[in-house]
């Protein structure tokens, strides 16, 4: 039986969501690593992706944390989402909300991530 969707299932994203989702692939070359493999305009723009054919996360914060929420999808094979709050010294302050679903593909284990990412600019205080 299927217990996550596969990547042809989320092919029919909502249009009021495609712009502010991403898929995330793992990738093993003796070490774990994710790669964003495709992104919506927002999304790419909220978690500030660099070009190239495996995109990276620039900010290094938002990296880090959305590798831990990825390794924790991928270990227990279930959505999970976070909230974080970048520390503004690029601008100004934002609250980056992330949800993160497993995506089968018939391998064992989890090798991709179904994510959607938005944002909010916090008062100053």
């Amino acid at each position: 039986s299927k217990i996550t969707p596969s990547v042809a299932d989320m092919s029919g994203t909502p249009s009021e969501i495609s712009p502010f989702a991403f898929l995330a692939r793992l990738t093993t070359n003796g070490t774990r690593h994710w790669t964003v493999s495709t992104a919506g305009h927002a999304a790419a723009a909220i978690i500030q992706l660099t070009d190239g054919q495996a995109p990276e996360v620039a900010d290094k914060r938002i990296a880090v944390r959305l590798r831990r929420l990825f390794d924790i999808v991928a270990e227990k094979a279930e959505p999970y989402s976070a909230m974080f709050e970048t520390d503004g010294q690029a601008g100004p302050r934002q609250l980056i909300e992330v949800f993160a679903a497993p995506l089968g593909n018939g391998e064992k284990g989890i090798h991709m991530i179904f994510a959607a990412v938005r944002s909010r600019t916090e008062a100053r205080q």
